[in-house]
């Protein structure tokens, strides 16, 4: 199945946790998407 990333801000996504949760909400995967010296990097900034 096909992960859905909802962007927050440009360059700022997450995704949501299936099941795991939060109290009421579902846990949110963080990454961050930058470009430097002409290459793209993707860095996970952990579940919160």
């Amino acid at each position: 199945m096909a992960v859905k990333w909802i962007t927050a801000a440009r360059g700022i996504r997450y995704r949501e946790h299936e099941s795991r949760l939060r109290g009421r909400r579902p846990d949110r995967c963080w990454c961050l998407r930058y470009k430097r010296k002409g290459k793209v990097y993707n860095e996970a900034d952990g579940c919160m």
